[in-house]
């Protein structure tokens, strides 16, 4: 397993303003704050969650999905971390992988919504590939 790497103030709050700029769509602004996070902490489990899930939004799909997979080697608990391999994989059309994270994020989640996310993407991707009957459940 991987090496958590401890961070600093300057990183959390750097990290917090980079998630309020993604909260309101600034994708790029949360970017350029994320680069700054992952410079110095490029192991960061948060600093990684947060910048895949940006790039994500940003359709920068194989840089997310890398950022992810990393994510999910630092922080192997936590349900963000697969959610967003599973975003990642599902637009590239990986669909056992997206598949398969999503089941982690929602054996690994303690709260309704996030399983309520894990579920909605689900069923996305079972009407995206046409199956119908699965999509329903």
């Amino acid at each position: 397993m991987a090496k958590i790497t401890t961070i600093g103030p300057k990183t959390d709050v750097l990290r917090e303003r980079a998630a309020k700029l993604a909260e309101r769509g600034d994708f790029e602004g949360a970017w350029r704050l994320c680069e700054q996070v992952m410079g110095e902490h490029h192991n960061e489990a948060g600093g990684l969650i947060l910048a895949s899930f940006v790039l994500w939004k940003m359709g920068k799909l194989e840089i997310a999905y890398q950022l992810a997979t990393r994510a999910t080697q630092v922080a192997p608990h936590d349900p963000a971390a697969w959610t967003n391999l599973g975003c990642a994989a599902q637009d590239m059309w990986h669909v056992d992988e997206a598949t398969s994270a999503y089941k982690m994020a929602e054996r690994l989640s303690t709260s309704d919504k996030t399983r309520a996310v894990v579920y909605m993407n689900l069923s996305a991707m079972a009407i995206d590939t046409g199956r119908w009957k699965e999509a329903e459940k």
